[in-house]
């Protein structure tokens, strides 16, 4: 019996992340994706973190019609290598990511939805990917 084998690395399987960003923030009274977060708007935050994780080997981007040429031309500034494509959402959330999901590689074997925690509060117990940003404090 061979206790070391010498040859491969397993392949990891081939991972699309979908970024649904379609919202209205009708909320937030302005639009969170272009918001300056230390010194950059916050959609390139969630872009970076999703280029610097190794399980993820493509990204689709939903957003608003109005926002594809700009988030276009975002994304291309900040070289993003993993960015596929960059498509108008649907009418709901899970519409958008539907048109996501459809845009993702044949050869995607898992798809990650990443949104902000819609109306509710991040839980200490949330297991996340080690790429993922740490969660926000626990809601009082």
């Amino acid at each position: 019996m061979k206790l070391f084998r010498r040859g491969k690395a397993p392949q990891r399987p081939w991972c699309a992340a979908v970024v649904a960003a379609a919202g209205e923030s009708r909320r937030m009274g302005q639009d969170k994706l272009t918001l300056s977060l230390g010194g950059q708007p916050v959609i390139l935050h969630t872009l970076w973190a999703l280029e610097r994780c190794p399980e993820v080997s493509e990204i689709v981007v939903v957003t608003r019609e109005d926002l594809i040429v700009p988030l276009s031309q975002l994304c291309a500034d900040a070289g993003l290598a993993k960015l596929k494509r960059i498509v108008r959402g649907g009418p709901t959330r899970t519409h958008s990511v539907q048109l996501g999901v459809q845009e993702v590689s044949s050869r995607a074997e898992l798809i990650a939805v990443q949104d902000w925690p819609p109306s509710g509060c991040w839980r200490r117990s949330f297991n996340r990917p080690p790429c993922a940003p740490p969660p926000p404090p626990p809601c009082q």
